[in-house]
C-alpha cells in the first residue's frame, strides 16, 4: 500500500469515525427538545464560564515559562498554547504540538529537540493528571476494574523516566544502535535536554502548575454542566463526565475529536439518567467553549508567523528565530 493510498484510507476512516460518533449523538434526539435545552440557557453564564476558562490557559503560559526557565514570557507561551490548541482542532495527528515546537524553536531561538521536549513534559504531565484524576473521581464507579491498570501504567511510566534519566549511558548506546541516523540525531539531543532539566528541579513546579491547571479546567466543566446547562447531576456525576470528556479529546481521532467529544459525552451523562436532548445540549455547549476561542485564536497567532501547518505536515520543520 503505498503513501497515497494510506493517506486517502486514513481520510476515510476519520470521516467514518466522525459520522459514526454524530450519529450515535444525535440518534433519537427530540430536536425541538434540542432546541430547547440551547435556547434555555443563558448566553451570561456562557461568557462567564468562557472567562474562567481564560485561567487555564494563563496556567498552560505559565507552565510553559518553567518549563523554558523564563525564556518563554506570558504572551509568547499563551500564543503557543492557542497555537497548538486551535491547530489540533483543525488538523489530524496532533499537529499541533509540532507547530507549538517550531513556534518556540523560532520565537526563542531554542533547537528543536528542545522545544519538542518542553512540549513532551506537559503531554506527560497531562496524561499523569487526568489519570490521576480518573482514579480519584471514578473509583466509586468502577470499584477495582481499572484501578491497578492505571495505577500500574502511571507508575510504570514514572519508572521508565527515571530509568532514561538515571542512567544516561545505556540510553545514549540504545539511542545510537537505532538504524534512523536522523531519528538517532534527534533522540540524542532531547536525551542530553531531558537530564539538564531534571538537574535543574523544574519538574516539581511543573506538577505543582499541572494540578493547578486541571483542578481548573474540571472547574470549568462542572460548572458548565451544573450551572450553564443546569443538568441534575451531583459534582462527583459532572467530575466524572469531565474526566471521560478529557480522555476523550486525548485520544487521536478526529480533528478537535469533533463528533468524538460529542458522542463520548453524551454517553456518559447517560450513565446518570440525563436525557439524550439536554445531554447533547451540554456536549455542544462545552466542546464550543473549547474549540472556538483557541481555533480563532490560532488563526491569529498563524497570521503573524511564518508557520504553515502544511509544510509541518509533511515533515518541514523551518529554522530560525521568529521575532
Amino acid at each position: 500500500m503505498n503513501h497515497a493510498t494510506r493517506h486517502r484510507l486514513g481520510i476515510l476512516l476519520r470521516v467514518l469515525l466522525v459520522a459514526g460518533c454524530l450519529g450515535y449523538a444525535f440518534w433519537n434526539v427530540d430536536l425541538g427538545g434540542l432546541a430547547g435545552a440551547l435556547a434555555g440557557i443563558d448566553p451570561l453564564r456562557v461568557v462567564a464560564a468562557l472567562l474562567l476558562s481564560g485561567v487555564s490557559y494563563l496556567l498552560l503560559a505559565v507552565r510553559l515559562r518553567v518549563l523554558t526557565h523564563g525564556r518563554a514570557g506570558i504572551a509568547s507561551g499563551l500564543a503557543a498554547t492557542l497555537l497548538c490548541l486551535g491547530l489540533n482542532n483543525l488538523m489530524p495527528a496532533r499537529l499541533g504540538e509540532v507547530a507549538k515546537a517550531v513556534y518556540l524553536q523560532r520565537r526563542h531561538a531554542m533547537q528543536l529537540s528542545e522545544a519538542a521536549l518542553v512540549v513532551g513534559w506537559e503531554r506527560f504531565f497531562d496524561v499523569n493528571l487526568l489519570v490521576l484524576l480518573a482514579l480519584a473521581s471514578a473509583y466509586p464507579y468502577l470499584q477495582d476494574t481499572l484501578l491497578l491498570p492505571l495505577a500500574g501504567g502511571l507508575l510504570l511510566a514514572w519508572a521508565g523516566t527515571w530509568a532514561v534519566i538515571r542512567y544516561p549511558g545505556p540510553v545514549r548506546e540504545l539511542i545510537r544502535r537505532l538504524p534512523w541516523p536522523r531519528v538517532s540525531r534527534f533522540l540524542h539531543e532531547v536525551h542530553a535536554h531531558l537530564d539538564t532539566r531534571c538537574v535543574r528541579g523544574t519538574l516539581l513546579g511543573t506538577a505543582l502548575l499541572s494540578a493547578l491547571l486541571w483542578t481548573a479546567h474540571a472547574l470549568v466543566s462542572v460548572l458548565v454542566l451544573l450551572w450553564v446547562c443546569q443538568l441534575p447531576l451531583a459534582p462527583e456525576q459532572a467530575l466524572v463526565v469531565f474526566i471521560v470528556a478529557a480522555t476523550g479529546m486525548a485520544v487521536p481521532s478526529s480533528p478537535g475529536a469533533l463528533g468524538v467529544y460529542e458522542a463520548v459525552v453524551v454517553a456518559a451523562l447517560g450513565w446518570f439518567a440525563v436525557d439524550k436532548a439536554p445531554a447533547l445540549a451540554a456536549a455542544l455547549v462545552m466542546h464550543g467553549l473549547q474549540y472556538l476561542p483557541t481555533t480563532l485564536a490560532a488563526v491569529a497567532v498563524l497570521a503573524r508567523t511564518r508557520i504553515r501547518p502544511s509544510r509541518l505536515a509533511a515533515g518541514e520543520f523551518p529554522r530560525g528565530r521568529q521575532g
